[in-house]
């Protein structure tokens, strides 16, 4: 079968069967995911493989019904990674896949600013704290996000699974780690809905 034809087939499957989870977004949100399904087929091949690697190594860690941590992590923490976690996040809540945690991480000092200036156009609110911690809502509920040192993740976290957004560093050849370089953030959004995407599908 073609990887379009693939890809079109899962996503049919999926409109169908999709939960009531996606109600818990904004309808501006929940409105973008659809169209950003809609653009699945413009992913590179070569790309539709790496994310699918990530999500086979993601989903063995969740075959036993425990809840699994994925650090995202880049040099400092950047806007980035800030908006793949945002975006991961925003996935996983419209497939329904509730026993996965996030951490932002960064290998040298983190960002202490938040850098998240325009997915208020898509419907979320975002609201700084103390000590650059920010929660981002997206409708029933919010996020709570707070950019640490890659060390300290893997200490406190564990970190079933790093996704590093990076590809030049040691950290790259560590273990449970998968480089995932991004050089274009316009393409973060459309990435992180199909690695949570091809998730749910692996759940059938």
């Amino acid at each position: 079968m073609k990887p379009l034809n693939f890809i079109v087939s899962i996503l049919v499957v999926s409109l169908l069967t999709l939960s009531g989870s996606a109600q818990n977004l904004d309808l501006k949100i929940a409105s973008a995911v659809t169209t950003i399904e809609a653009e699945f087929s413009e992913i590179p091949k070569n790309r539709i493989a790496e994310l699918n690697q990530i999500a086979y190594a993601i989903s063995r860690k969740t075959d036993k019904n425990q809840s699994v941590s994925i650090i995202l992590a880049d040099l400092n923490a950047s806007e980035k990674v800030q908006l793949g976690a945002v975006w991961l996040r925003t996935g996983l809540e419209y497939y329904n896949i509730d026993n996965i945690d996030i951490v932002i991480a960064g290998l040298h000092s983190p960002l202490m600013n938040r850098s998240l200036d325009g997915i208020d156009s898509y419907g979320f609110t975002v609201s700084s704290e103390n000590n650059g911690r920010y929660s981002v809502r997206y409708g029933n509920g919010s996020w709570e996000f707070s950019p640490i040192l890659f060390k300290d993740a893997k200490e406190a976290y564990g970190g079933d699974l790093t996704i590093l957004f990076e590809s030049n560093t040691m950290a790259a050849k560590e273990k449970s780690t998968i480089a995932l370089p991004m050089f274009k953030k316009e393409y973060i959004a459309r990435e992180m809905i199909y690695l949570a995407f091809r998730l749910n599908s692996l759940k059938k």
